[in-house]
């Protein structure tokens, strides 16, 4: 497996949400500015708090998103890594993990791909591990394969 074409994925998957929450956050703005005063009173205050509440909500998660392309921004895919570390691609028994940011599981050539940070539970007891090590986790003996 390319580890480069593995960020770019994911870089794009990262970019594609950013994309996606930018255009929720217009959207919650224009609605928001473009609300006239009614004369609900109570119920139009309580409706404009709501919405601020959303448009912080999704401000929140853009901000993260955007974090997360900064992170993958300073990984350098090139590099081949004997011990675990942030930007590894490991093969385990029980899955493909690449050490980046916390997406999800990814798609590429029939194979899936776990992504997660360093910061996870199994990323954790991963970090600094190299092939052949063996780690108990969850009741399971997972053995590490190789290392990318």
């Amino acid at each position: 497996m390319d580890k480069e074409r593995i960020r770019a994925i994911v870089t794009e998957e990262v970019k594609t949400r950013i994309s996606q929450l930018s255009i929720l956050l217009s959207d919650a703005l224009d609605a928001n500015s473009n609300e006239t005063k009614s004369s609900a009173g109570d119920k139009h205050e309580t409706g404009r708090a709501m919405a601020h509440l959303e448009q912080e909500k999704i401000a929140g998660q853009l901000s993260e998103m955007n974090k997360l392309a900064e992170i993958l921004h300073r990984i350098d895919a090139t590099q081949k890594h004997i011990k675990i570390q942030l930007g590894s691609l490991v093969e385990t028994t029980i899955g493909v993990f690449y050490i980046s940011v916390g997406i999800g599981a990814i798609e590429i050539e029939n194979t899936t791909i776990f992504c997660m940070t360093a910061a996870a539970p199994l990323g954790k007891e991963l970090l600094g591990k190299t092939a052949g090590t063996e780690i108990d986790w969850q009741e399971k003996k997972i053995v590490i394969v190789t290392i990318m």
